[in-house]
């Protein structure tokens, strides 16, 4: 993707909203992702490279700021809006009632691997 973007066919922004998706869609196992952020960590070290582990920086900061509930719900509807562009006022509602951190992870998860709204929808119910 470096070269992509150096070649100008990829811009920032591009670039932030794949590793965004590929986040979303493929998150890594907690031992995975440590084991992950080491090695990219030595890399950048060696060659001097900016990090680009700065995704998983930004998550953490944005859920320490928003609070851990805040943070999955916006993590939920942005997860749609990715898969699904259209309004989702009414679940941004029915999301802000819950407040059981597993059922907010489950319903992630939904987000993610749902076929359609309405899959996502049902498991709401």
């Amino acid at each position: 993707m470096r070269q992509l973007q150096r070649q100008g066919r990829l811009s920032q922004e591009e670039i932030e909203d794949i590793f965004r998706f590929v986040d979303l869609v493929m998150p890594l196992r907690p031992d995975l992702a440590e084991e992950y952020t080491a090695e990219v960590r030595k890399a950048e070290d060696e060659q001097q490279v900016p990090r680009i582990g700065q995704f998983e920086q930004m998550a953490e900061a944005r859920g320490e700021a928003r609070g851990p509930l805040q943070a999955i719900r916006e993590d939920i509807l942005e997860a749609l809006q990715l898969r699904f562009p259209g309004q989702f006022a009414a679940i941004s509602d029915r999301l802000q009632k819950i407040s059981d951190p597993g059922l907010l992870r489950e319903l992630h998860r939904k987000a993610i691997t749902a076929a359609s709204p309405a899959e996502f929808e049902g498991a709401l119910q």
